[in-house]
């Protein structure tokens, strides 16, 4: 009986194939197992849907019972509505070309599906000219 073998050669590039087979098995593995931590972390998450406009009218601001105080005199008014159907807590951010001021001092509580006006004072002399606010909500 004539027995042969393989060749080293076949054998080598089988055993680099198999290799290669395992090593995008186990990568998809992994990156499907990231992924699956990564959707946990973020699961939490909530977007939140609401609306907020600029008001023009001043008569409608000035009297405004939710006033956000901060040292200045300058203001705008915004009015938010929560289009949810759960209470919500918003964090109201005054951007000026200079800086930025955060509210801290504003009952800014809406029920679910509440509006209110608010005027929020800024100094100017501080965060420098009014940029844009940043309404930002969060539960608690």
């Amino acid at each position: 009986m004539n027995k042969r073998g393989m060749s080293p050669f076949i054998i080598s590039i089988i055993l680099i194939g198999v290799v290669i087979v395992f090593a995008v098995i186990f990568n998809l593995w992994v990156s499907g197992v990231f992924d699956t931590a990564k959707n946990q972390q973020f699961s939490n998450f909530r977007y939140f849907d609401f609306e907020i406009n600029y008001i023009n009218d001043l008569t409608k601001c000035i009297g405004s019972e939710n006033r956000c105080f901060s040292e200045g005199s300058d203001f705008y008014c915004l009015v938010i509505y929560n289009e949810e159907n759960l209470d919500v807590e918003y964090v109201i951010k005054t951007v000026g070309t200079e800086g930025i001021s955060v509210v801290n001092d504003c009952d800014t509580l809406l029920t679910a599906y509440e509006s209110k006006i608010f005027r929020i004072d800024y100094d100017s002399n501080v965060i420098g000219k009014l940029d844009y606010a940043e309404v930002l909500p969060y539960t608690s």
